[in-house]
């Protein structure tokens, strides 16, 4: 799997200054015939149900698939310095085969991965790329048990206390009200 297809796609709606980054577990695993599936692809076959669950948080729309209309939301996440990324750059859900990976094995991906997005992290708070007041919200049960306290224990302003679940389903309900609890601190 090539890295550069997530690394480009984000790039292209990364704001100049971040106020606000979500941390999430990967991009997720796709099979050939599909096309890559990500947050930043405005074009993609896969389900969108994280993208469609932080629209309903941060702006109460009800996203539904349109490229045109994805890439607008796309560019309004980025100018409200919004950001999304993953502590592991290539996804971990699944393997080469597209067999699907055991909790553990992915507990073992995040844990390996953990160091090098605090280093990342230190380097774009040196370039200046987290605004001063910025703040990070982890998404998903195991990135926040994994990677809260090492990202506290470095310096980083990690909003939530709790652990915040992946969406189950378009506009998840529960997601959507914890993201806003957080964004109103």
């Amino acid at each position: 799997m090539n890295k550069q297809i997530y690394e480009l796609a984000a790039l292209d709606f990364q704001p100049d200054r971040i106020k606000t980054l979500f941390i999430c577990e990967s991009p997720p695993a796709f099979k050939p015939e599909n096309g890559p599936a990500y947050f930043y692809l405005p074009e993609m076959k896969g389900s969108d149900v994280l993208f469609a669950t932080l629209m309903k948080a941060l702006y109460d729309v009800v996203y539904r698939k349109d490229p045109e209309w994805k890439r607008e939301l796309l560019d309004r996440f980025c100018c409200d310095q919004f950001f999304l990324m993953d502590v592991c750059k290539e996804p971990i859900n699944r393997d080469g085969n597209f067999k699907k990976r055991t909790d553990k094995q992915r507990e073992r991906f995040i844990r390996e991965a953990t160091p090098a997005l605090i280093s990342e992290l230190r380097d774009m708070k040196r370039k200046q790329q987290l605004s001063t007041d910025y703040s990070i919200i982890l998404i998903k049960k195991n990135i926040f048990h994994l990677t809260s306290q090492p990202l506290l224990e470095a310096g980083f302003n990690v909003l939530n206390t709790t652990k915040i679940d992946f969406p189950k389903y378009y506009r998840d309900r529960d997601t959507v009200r914890e993201i806003r609890k957080l964004l109103k601190k």
